[in-house]
């Protein structure tokens, strides 16, 4: 079979299915991904169809988060699968399912830690080994409109019928945010530093789903509603390994609201990604009321909103009625400047907060801690974009030329397959 390289006719294709999913840029390990594979998962009863079949409903159930490869081999994608255990850990779990089907193997990326479900008919170096130039890097970019869309329109331009994002689990389409580095990637390798940006976040590449030779490369979201069911162990494993161990099994609401207004961007956003996976375990009403003081509610908030970009379910704007008598509290400019920008693409205006930012020289502590923030709001909203600009800040990250690079983000090159 032809590498995704090789078919300039390929598809790539971005599923988001909602099941619960920054590599160092936002300062994110990989320990959780090294883990998977030793971590011990109980209760497992899974009955399936097809590896497709199983695969969701590992990753849904369990949030054992492996990308998938998978083509027809004899008919062996078809095959049933079953397993009843008290207790495995996630190697066991996937040697289970490669013994269902034989033609498949896994590897762990050696970079990443991110694992692939593939046929061992193909080396793991050749899946999606096209390689990709990107001029500058990106930080807190959308994923669906900013990594997913130019690779589609730079691989495959001829594509006529665009593909269609899809969420399984919920009726939310959902997107997050991903920091990508410049230089030379694969496309494994940019869906990789996706994986690890969101623990929840999986591949699926089928070829020949749409077309003979078409290539589907889908981004799978694992969402668990279950209401009666407490935090999936994986997720709170990755809240232990990316916010810290709570003082209980669970993370309380408290501890929760906590980690979502941490002065650490890096809780901050681990926070964020835990409660998109648990969110059917936490009351966000709960969780802004449980916040310590005006400022901590504002940071919250934000954090609740970032988590469920693109579901349409909690409006900033509805949070902010709550919240108004708290914009007069806030003392940090940091915040106001976070807070100005998300209001502005709001269509609302708070000139107090401005006068806090015109009147503050940031430090580059300062700037380090809310950068995320900062360019999550620019890359997500225009009027959030422009309102920075208005606030002609003298800091060398904000520049004019700097804030003209952020809003550039069509900047991969396909490198053609017989160069390096």
């Amino acid at each position: 079979m032809q590498s995704c390289g090789s078919d300039a006719k390929g598809l790539i294709w971005f599923l988001v299915f909602a099941l619960v999913l920054g590599i160092a840029a936002n300062g994110f390990s990989d320990q959780w991904d090294e883990d998977l594979l030793t971590t011990k998962i109980q209760n497992v009863h899974i009955q399936a169809n097809s590896i497709e079949d199983a695969w969701l409903k590992i990753g849904t159930t369990y949030l054992l988060r492996a990308n998938l490869y998978y083509e027809a081999v004899s008919g062996s994608n078809a095959a049933s699968f079953s397993i009843d255990r008290e207790q495995v850990n996630g190697k066991e779990l996937i040697d289970a399912l490669l013994v269902a089907y034989p033609a498949y193997t896994y590897t762990q990326d050696p970079q990443t830690a991110v694992i692939w479900i593939h046929p061992k008919s193909i080396l793991y170096n050749d899946l999606l080994s096209q390689k990709i130039n990107v001029a500058h890097s990106m930080n807190q970019v959308l994923m669906t409109s900013s990594v997913y869309s130019p690779l589609i329109d730079l691989l495959y331009p001829t594509i006529s019928v665009r593909p269609t994002i899809v969420t399984l689990g919920s009726g939310d389409s959902m997107s997050y945010y991903v920091d990508l580095q410049s230089g030379v990637h694969s496309v494994r390798q940019i869906l990789n530093l996706c994986c690890v940006q969101n623990p929840a976040a999986a591949f699926e590449v089928e070829p020949g789903r749409v077309e003979t030779s078409h290539y589907l490369i889908g981004i799978d979201y694992s969402y668990y509603p279950n209401p009666l069911s407490p935090p999936r162990p994986l997720a709170v494993k990755y809240y232990e390994i990316e916010v810290g161990k709570p003082t209980n099994d669970i993370p309380s609401a408290v501890e929760v609201s906590a980690a979502l207004s941490d002065p650490s961007p890096k809780k901050r956003f681990a926070a964020r990604n835990y409660y998109a996976m648990t969110q059917m375990n936490y009351s966000w009403v709960d969780l802004i009321a449980k916040s310590d003081g005006p400022e901590k509610k504002v940071w919250t908030a934000l954090g609740i909103t970032s988590a469920f970009l693109g579901d349409g379910s909690i409006p900033f704007a509805d949070i902010s009625s709550d919240l108004t008598n708290n914009f007069v509290k806030i003392k940090d400019p940091g915040l106001a400047l976070v807070l100005s920008m998300e209001l502005a693409r709001n269509n609302q205006d708070v000139p107090y907060l401005d006068t806090i930012i015109s009147q503050h020289k940031f430090t580059e502590s300062e700037i380090a801690s809310i950068k995320p923030d900062v360019y999550r709001l620019a890359h997500e909203s225009p009027l959030a974009l422009d309102k920075l600009k208005a606030l002609k800040l003298e800091v060398p990250v904000f520049s004019p030329n700097a804030l003209d690079e952020l809003a550039d983000t069509n900047i991969f090159t396909l490198i053609p397959a017989d160069q390096k």
